[in-house]
């Protein structure tokens, strides 16, 4: 994704799951266009449009300035900012085939538990980290 991101030079990019067997949570339902370019070309949060190929799973990489500095209230980081960079082609997706997991009820806790004792999960390297942002 890093890599991706450094050789596209974009302000954003964000992790789409392919969702070719509909296995995300939404079962088919996809919110994200990408293109064959990796740029991201529609942003759907409804899941509505039939054009969607895959499901952003919520794991951006955003150059500080995408952020306007003068925002001093809450915004909605998918209506706010997400459309104006589609316009100008500064998103970009790495689109991915392997299963992400979701926690959002005990239901779907449980299949994250199975899932990271059947696989090994590790946890994210810390050189990945610094000063407590990901870089």
């Amino acid at each position: 994704m890093l890599d991706l991101y450094t050789r596209k030079k974009v302000k954003v990019s964000t992790t789409v799951f392919s969702n070719i067997d509909g296995t995300a949570e939404y079962g088919k339902e996809n919110n994200v266009e990408v293109g064959d370019d990796n740029i991201v070309k529609k942003y759907d949060k409804s899941r509505k449009s039939l054009s969607m190929n895959g499901v952003d799973i919520g794991y951006f990489i955003v150059d500080k300035t995408a952020i306007n500095p003068r925002i001093n209230s809450n915004i909605s980081f998918e209506e706010d900012m997400l459309p104006p960079l589609i316009a100008e082609k500064q998103l970009i997706a790495y689109v991915t085939d392997r299963q992400y997991y979701y926690i959002t009820d005990s239901e779907s806790l449980k299949s994250f538990e199975d899932a990271s004792a059947e696989e090994g999960f590790k946890p994210i390297p810390k050189i990945l980290f610094n000063r407590g942002a990901m870089i």
